[in-house]
């Protein structure tokens, strides 16, 4: 086996040149027998010149076989000759070449044609109403905060024996179609910038995917439910720091601070409308909301300390009944 390895085959092309090489000699040799008997049968017309002879219809008999014979060796078959197949091979592939061209052409002018169509559609999309958007969400961040407070006071005093409803947790997920990329398509900076934003939203969402399993999980521990929750926690506020950013990227610093002074109003006008005084859940070990390190106390400055005290009275509100007597945040029994 190892010697027939080593032996070299020869390609299509030698083959086809090889057949063509010996039906050109097949006809030479026709050719020159019948040269031959041309010659011998004149010989002998002309030692004998008064007898008669057949030569010239042996001669024309001759010739017109040889005739038929060269017709026969020289006929190609359109399937069982390699030439005719390569040719036929190549034309289809040409073919198919041309057809994949047209496909590859019209694809990407439909492609270019919706990528515009898109950027005159969102054209009627302003930068005022993308703002308003990112206004809306650190309003629906501060919300989760809320949420994530009052969920970590409540099940810190259950001492995790219970987890809280599905509902508040889906609830708080983030909508990333109010992240427009395409009004930033042109401006490279920004795009990258608020596409970064996108990407943080989206794992966010899936972290509190994970987080629904933990905390109905009999086999999750709970120091790894506290650390799910001071995820959450800290999400919230770390998310609410990289929109405000990303604002100062995309309008000037005194439209920022505009800006900044608009969610601070914003924020203070939805704490104002929930406060509550539960005490239920809360006790004395329970860690201060006025975190130096948190970003709301950035944002607000000298007011911070008014800021967490409504924060508190927020989470407070949480953690009580609603009207029904029912708990805003219901808890359910792990089995």
């Amino acid at each position: 086996m190892a010697q027939d390895d080593n032996i070299v085959k020869p390609s299509t092309e030698d083959s086809v040149k090889d057949k063509t090489d010996k039906t050109i000699l097949n006809n030479l040799e026709i050719i020159r027998k019948i040269q031959q008997k041309n010659d011998s049968l004149r010989e002998e017309w002309r030692s004998n010149k008064n007898k008669p002879v057949v030569a010239p219809e042996d001669t024309i008999s001759s010739e017109a076989d040889a005739m038929r014979q060269i017709a026969k060796n020289t006929h190609q078959h359109w399937w069982s000759d390699n030439w005719n197949l390569f040719g036929i091979a190549s034309t289809l592939l040409a073919i198919l070449a041309l057809i994949v061209a047209w496909w590859s052409y019209d694809y990407t002018k439909k492609t270019y044609d919706a990528q515009i169509q898109t950027e005159e559609n969102t054209g009627k999309l302003t930068l005022d109403q993308q703002h308003n958007l990112l206004v809306d969400l650190v309003r629906h961040l501060y919300r989760n905060l809320v949420v994530s407070y009052g969920l970590k006071v409540k099940m810190d005093n259950l001492k995790y024996a219970y987890y809280p409803s599905e509902e508040h947790l889906q609830k708080m997920k983030v909508n990333l179609n109010d992240i427009h990329l395409e009004l930033f398509y042109r401006k490279e900076e920004q795009h990258k910038k608020m596409n970064e934003l996108y990407l943080m939203l989206r794992n966010y969402n899936l972290e509190i995917d994970v987080f629904c399993e933990h905390f109905k999980s009999k086999s999750i521990d709970d120091e790894t439910k506290k650390r799910d929750l001071g995820t959450l926690v800290h999400k919230c506020q770390l998310l609410t720091k990289e929109i405000v950013e990303r604002m100062g990227i995309i309008w000037s610093p005194d439209e920022l601070e505009n800006y900044k002074q608009e969610i601070k109003a914003d924020l203070v006008a939805n704490q104002n409308k929930n406060i509550g005084d539960s005490s239920r859940y809360f006790s004395d070990s329970f860690d201060p909301y006025n975190n130096p390190e948190s970003y709301y106390a950035t944002l607000f400055g000298d007011e911070a300390a008014a800021f967490f005290d409504r924060l508190e009275k927020n989470v407070r509100k949480e953690c009580g009944t609603n009207n029904s007597g029912q708990e805003i945040l219901h808890m359910i029994k792990i089995a």
